[in-house]
């Protein structure tokens, strides 16, 4: 049995909870993202910028729903720092990823 870091919060008037992701769940979101080529991202990560998508953040806060993504911008942001405080290091692994897509978008100019 594996222990993993979970924290409780408040978001729009219902108590969340943000899990620390496995490395099976990681491992399954990254093999995902091909699926995700070529489709624009979600407004909530346009509006935010954070290195966790909203893919990995839905599966890091189960009860999350579609309802809940029309929350204002300053409420959503309470869900990805939830989900920041307990995945550091999948946070690590996305700016990683960030970095290193820029830089091989970089490498003709």
């Amino acid at each position: 049995m594996t222990i993993r870091k979970e924290k409780q919060f408040d978001f729009n008037g219902k108590t969340l909870k943000a899990e620390e992701l496995t490395a099976v769940q990681i491992d399954e979101w990254r093999t995902s993202l091909d699926a995700e080529k070529g489709v624009a991202p979600p407004l909530p990560d346009m509006l935010l910028n954070r290195s966790i998508p909203l893919s990995a953040v839905r599966l890091a806060v189960p009860d999350l729903t579609d309802a809940d993504l029309g929350a204002a911008p300053s409420e959503l942001a309470k869900i990805y720092d939830a989900v920041e405080e307990v995945n550091p290091f999948f946070l690590k692994m996305t700016e990683n990823m960030a970095t290193l897509g820029e830089a091989l978008l970089n490498l003709d100019n």
